[in-house]
C-alpha cells in the first residue's frame, strides 16, 4: 500500500504499508499519520441515538526493519518511533450507563518497547491511571512470540459493580443458557505467550456490595497462570492478604493454589458475601463477632471458579477474642439434652482452632474453651455434604446442675448410705461429661453419658439406688440409650450401625470422585481427538497430510495421558478415603 490519504472536514489521514516475507523473516515498513478530531465523526458517518464522541486522536508513527534485528537485538537495524495519543476524549451512548471520558492516552514506539506513557481518564464515578511498557511487541504480531509485559494501575474510587454489565428482562434467559453452557463445558485458559506483570492500587474499591479500601500488590500473567503476590486490602472491617494462582497449564481441569490471612473480620459480614464460608464451616452463618485466620488450600474447580470439595486439601487455623453463636442446632440441642444452664451462655472467648481438609471433609483439631463456667474441649469434622461428627468433653461443675437435680441426688445418697455394708460417695466439685453430636448439621443427634457419670462417681450403686437414679436423670433430660451392664449388647449393635454408615458414606464419596473423574478424563479425550481430527482436515496436500497424521498421533497421546492421569489420581483420592473410613471404623470396636 504505497499510499493512502484521507481528508474529511479539517480531519486529515496519511499512511503506507509494505510487507514481506510474512512466514519467515518478517519486514515492515509502515507509516500513520493522522489528526482527527472525533466530534466531526457524526458529519461523515451514522451515529446510533444518543451516541457521540469528543476528542482529539493524533498519530505520528513510522516503522521500518526485520522482526529478526529485534529477535537479536539489533536494535539499530530497526526504526521505529513516534506517537499515538488520545486527548480529552469523551463518549456517550444509550448502551453505557456512565459516560466514558480519557483525558490523556500517551503511546511511545521505540524498538525494544511499546510504552504507555500515560493513560488517564473516568467511568462514572470510577477513575483510573496506568502506565507501563510491552516488550517483543512485533514478535508477538507477527510470530505469537512471548509479549512482556509491566504495568501500574493507580485508582482513587473503583465502582466494580457499576461496571459489571446488567441485562434486562428479555436477554435474561438467553443469558442464563449462554452462563449455564459456560458453567458446563469452558474453563477459563491463560495464553502461554503472556507474560504480564500488574502492580495496583486501589484507594476505595467497591465490589458485590462492599467497600474495599487501600488495595496493593501485584497480578502477574505468565506460564498460563494469573497469580497473586503480597495482595492485600481492607474490608469487612479488617485486613486481608492474599497469596496464590489459578493454574490453567492443564486445559481440562485448571486448578487453584491459595491462601489467604485474615485480621479482624467481622464474621457476619465475611459470610453474607462468601457463600463458601457456611459450606466449609456451617456454624459461621450463625456467629457474631471478628475472627483472624490463615489458611493455604490446594483444589480443582469446575468452569465457574466453584470448588470441587472432594479435591480440596490444606488447613489453617482460626482465632477470635470473643464470638457469639446464635440459633446453631448441635448447640441447642446439647443444651436440650443437658438442661444445664451455663450452657446457654454461648458467648465464646478466646479462642484457637486448628483444622486441615481432608476426605471431603473439614477436620478440627482438639481444642478447648469454656461454655460460661464449663470447661470443654472438642474435636470433629463437619463434611461438605454438612454432616458432623464431634466428640466435647465438658467439665461441669456441681454448681451448675439445676437445684431440682441435686437435691433429688442428695436424697438417693442420703437414702442409699442407710443400706447394711454400703457408703455411698459424695458427688465431687466437678462432674466430667462426655458428649456425642453426629448426623448432620440441621438434624444433630446427641448423644451423652452424664447418667453413666453420676452412676460411677456416686458409688455405681446400680439395682439398690437404680430408682432415684432414673430419677434424677429424667430431671436433667439425659438422652443416653445405653448406661447400665445388661444393655451392653444394644451399644455394640449401635456401634455396628455407626461402622457400616461410616463405610457406606465413605464408599458413595469415592464412587463420586471417580464417577467425576471419568468424565474430565473423557472429555480429555474428546477434545484430543477432535484437535486432531481438525489438524488432518486442515491439511492440504500428501506431505501436510503425513505431517498432520505425525502430529494428530502426538495430540491423541497427550490427550490420552492427561485423561489418564486425572482418573489414576482419582482412584488414588479414592483409596484414601477408603483408608481413612476403615481406620475411623477400626476405632469405634
Amino acid at each position: 500500500l504505497n499510499q493512502f490519504s484521507a481528508s474529511f472536514v479539517d480531519n486529515t489521514i496519511d499512511a503506507s504499508l509494505h510487507l514481506r516475507n510474512v512466514m519467515s523473516d518478517p519486514y515492515l515498513k509502515a507509516k500513520l499519520l493522522a489528526n482527527v478530531d472525533l466530534s466531526t465523526l457524526e458529519q461523515v458517518m451514522p451515529m446510533e441515538e444518543g451516541e457521540s464522541y469528543q476528542g482529539v486522536l493524533f498519530s505520528d508513527l513510522f516503522l521500518d526493519g526485520n522482526t529478526s534485528s529485534l529477535e537479536e537485538e539489533k536494535y539499530d537495524e530497526f526504526t521505529a518511533k513516534g506517537k499515538l495519543s488520545l486527548s480529552d476524549f469523551e463518549y456517550q451512548s444509550e448502551n453505557v450507563a456512565d459516560d466514558i471520558t480519557i483525558k490523556e492516552l500517551a503511546f511511545l514506539f521505540s524498538p525494544q518497547a511499546l510504552n504507555l506513557e500515560n493513560l488517564e481518564g473516568t467511568m462514572g464515578v470510577s477513575d483510573f491511571k496506568m502506565s507501563g511498557s510491552v516488550d517483543n511487541y512485533m514478535g508477538y504480531l507477527f510470530k505469537e512470540e512471548p509479549i512482556i509485559g509491566t504495568y501500574s494501575f493507580y485508582s482513587h474510587q473503583l465502582d466494580l459493580d457499576a461496571l459489571m454489565p446488567s441485562y434486562d428482562e428479555e436477554t435474561t434467559e438467553e443469558n442464563a443458557e449462554i452462563e449455564e453452557k459456560f458453567e458446563e463445558e469452558d474453563f477459563l485458559l491463560i495464553p502461554d505467550n503472556i507474560d504480564f506483570v500488574l502492580n495496583t492500587k486501589i484507594d476505595n474499591l467497591l465490589y458485590d456490595g462492599m467497600l474495599i479500601q487501600d488495595v496493593n500488590g501485584l497480578l502477574v500473567i505468565r506460564d498460563e497462570m494469573v497469580q497473586m503476590e503480597r495482595l492485600n486490602m481492607n474490608m469487612l472491617e479488617g485486613s486481608v492478604g492474599l497469596t496464590g494462582n489459578y493454574n490453567a497449564q492443564n486445559h481440562s481441569q485448571p486448578k487453584v493454589d491459595f491462601s489467604y490471612d485474615l485480621r479482624n473480620i467481622d464474621i457476619e459480614k465475611l459470610n453474607a458475601h462468601f457463600s463458601s464460608i457456611s459450606t466449609m464451616a456451617p456454624i459461621a452463618k450463625h456467629a457474631k463477632g471478628k475472627i483472624s485466620s490463615d489458611l493455604k488450600t490446594v483444589c480443582l474447580i469446575k468452569p465457574d471458579f466453584e470448588p470441587i470439595y472432594s479435591t480440596l486439601t490444606g488447613g489453617g487455623t482460626l482465632r477470635t477474642n470473643e464470638v457469639r453463636i446464635e440459633g446453631y442446632e448441635p448447640l441447642d440441642r446439647l443444651n436440650n439434652t443437658l438442661d444445664i444452664k451455663e450452657l446457654r451462655n454461648t458467648t465464646f472467648r478466646n479462642l484457637n482452632v486448628s483444622f486441615a481438609f481432608e476426605d471431603g471433609k473439614v477436620n478440627v483439631q482438639p481444642f478447648a474453651f469454656n461454655m460460661g463456667n464449663i470447661r470443654t474441649n472438642v474435636q470433629g469434622s463437619t463434611s461438605f455434604e454438612q454432616e458432623i461428627d464431634y466428640k466435647l468433653r465438658l467439665d461441669v461443675p456441681k454448681q451448675a446442675i439445676p437445684a431440682a437435680a441435686i437435691e433429688t441426688i442428695e436424697r438417693a445418697l442420703a437414702q442409699a448410705n442407710k443400706i447394711p455394708g454400703f457408703k455411698m460417695k459424695e458427688l465431687p466439685a466437678i462432674i466430667p461429661v462426655n458428649a456425642l453430636i453426629t448426623n448432620t448439621v440441621t438434624n444433630p443427634r446427641v448423644e451423652t453419658d452424664f447418667r453413666e457419670q453420676l452412676m460411677q462417681l456416686g458409688g455405681d450403686v446400680k439395682g439398690a439406688v437404680k430408682d432415684l437414679v432414673d430419677e434424677t436423670v429424667t430431671k436433667v433430660k439425659d438422652t443416653v440409650r445405653a448406661t447400665i451392664t445388661e444393655k451392653v449388647e444394644d451399644v455394640k449393635d449401635d456401634l455396628r450401625e455407626r461402622r457400616d454408615k461410616l463405610i457406606s458414606d465413605a464408599q458413595q464419596r469415592a464412587d463420586k470422585v471417580v464417577a467425576e473423574a471419568k468424565v474430565l478424563a473423557d472429555r480429555t479425550r474428546k477434545e484430543g481427538d477432535e484437535n486432531a481430527q481438525k489438524l488432518i482436515d486442515e491439511a492440504n496436500n500428501p506431505i501436510q497430510k503425513r505431517a498432520a497424521e505425525a502430529g494428530a498421533k502426538r495430540i491423541r497421546d497427550q490427550a490420552e495421558n492427561a485423561a489418564q492421569r486425572i482418573e489414576r489420581e482419582a482412584q488414588e483420592n479414592a483409596d484414601r478415603i477408603m483408608s481413612s473410613a476403615r481406620e475411623q471404623a477400626d476405632r469405634l470396636e
